[in-house]
């Protein structure tokens, strides 16, 4: 479980906020585990001691489905994280496309691979943002569900990067220019950064 905490707080997916919050989670069965293993120290009969084992195994399980849902959690953020990334691409792209727009330059191609990005990121966000939910339940049923929910979005976040890079190169071909102005995005948890767009092309 310390390994699982240090983990958690070296991990660049999540916030400083939900790090500590997942920190003192794991804090918190690290002392249910010495509490179990100190009333085996103390049983003073068979009763005592069999009453502490099943604490033990109550608090083993616990600790291997709270082990996991974290892992799961941190690898769900780090996905979130790749999605914001090209959610700042496609920011840049959409203001590229007004430009091209302005010269009459047909661009009905790349906004429809863009409209088809923008749906699958989509589907991967939603289930991304099940499985959080379902990851918080910590049990094994809906751990296993959220396991195969974040395995369907790093499919659907693979297909989308390899939309975008096609879109990117359809951008270059029309000789699309890269935006002066900052770009906004919103990100999980309702917050919002301002992205500088650099001088280069999407």
């Amino acid at each position: 479980m310390q390994k699982l905490k240090e983990k958690i707080m070296a991990s660049e997916s999540v916030t400083e906020q939900e790090s500590s919050d997942r920190a003192a989670k794991v804090d918190a069965l690290i002392l249910e585990a010495e509490a179990a293993r100190q009333k085996i120290t103390e049983a003073t009969s068979s009763e005592e001691m069999n009453a502490a084992i099943r604490e033990i195994q109550r608090v083993t399980k616990k600790a291997r489905l709270r082990s996991e849902s974290q892992a799961h959690g941190l690898l769900r953020a780090e996905i979130n994280g790749v999605i914001h990334r090209s959610e700042v691409v496609e920011k840049k792209i959409d203001c590229v496309l007004a430009g091209l727009e302005s010269q009459g330059r047909d661009t009905s191609g790349i906004e429809a691979k863009l409209s088809e990005y923008g749906s699958t990121i989509s589907s991967a966000k939603d289930k991304l943002a099940s499985a959080k939910e379902l990851l918080q339940a910590e049990e094994e049923a809906t751990i296993e569900t959220a396991k195969t929910l974040i395995r369907e979005a790093k499919w659907l976040v693979q297909e989308a990067h390899a939309l975008l890079e096609m879109i990117k190169q359809a951008v270059r071909e029309l000789g699309g220019e890269p935006c002066a102005e900052a770009q906004e995005i919103a990100i999980e948890g309702d917050a919002t950064v301002t992205i500088p767009t650099p001088p280069v092309t999407p």
